[in-house]
């Protein structure tokens, strides 16, 4: 694959990621709470079912789904801005490895915190539901691990890369 087409695969990417951030900052406080639910109910059906556990009921099993509902929401967040500035720290690199890495770095932070402030925006002005700081710092987290991935990937490929150049030259 040319870089070209890497280039465009990854902005691919990044317009996919924001356009799923937005699609669910646009869900109504029903529709957000009753998917994070059910994700929230598979992940306790999930563990009850290969766990031994004093949960018989599916009345303690819809109690431990709504307990977990709130957690649920929050590594959503973490994971998508993760991808976000996964994918966004990498094309940067890609672009250019000779470049200064604290210029990409902060132009994928503010991009993600671009994003996250629009999305709580919006957010505010769908169907109930509340917009909070809190989040937006989250988002920016998240988008750190993931530039963060981005680093231990890169340094571990040129790890392998020295030590395989270093043992051809032994031989």
């Amino acid at each position: 694959m040319n870089k070209l087409m890497k280039i465009l695969l990854f902005l691919a990417m990044i317009f996919t990621i924001i356009a799923i951030i937005f699609y669910f900052s646009d869900q109504t406080v029903t529709q957000s709470h009753s998917a994070s639910r059910q994700v929230a109910t598979a992940i306790t059906n999930l563990w009850v079912s290969k766990f031994p556990t004093n949960i018989h009921t599916s009345a303690d099993v819809t109690f431990l789904a709504n307990c977990l509902d709130g957690p649920v929401r929050k590594v959503a967040h973490l994971f998508i801005y993760n991808l976000l500035g996964f994918f966004g720290y990498y094309l940067l690199w890609r672009l250019d490895h000779r470049r200064n890495s604290f210029k990409k770095i902060l132009a994928i932070l503010l991009l993600i915190v671009f994003v996250a402030t629009l999305d709580e925006i919006n957010q505010y002005y769908s169907g109930g539901r509340g917009s909070s700081i809190h989040d937006v710092l989250l988002d920016l987290f998240g988008g750190c691990i993931g530039i963060y991935i981005v680093f231990m990937l890169r340094d571990f490929k040129r790890h392998i890369q020295n030590g395989l150049s270093a043992i051809k030259h032994k031989s």
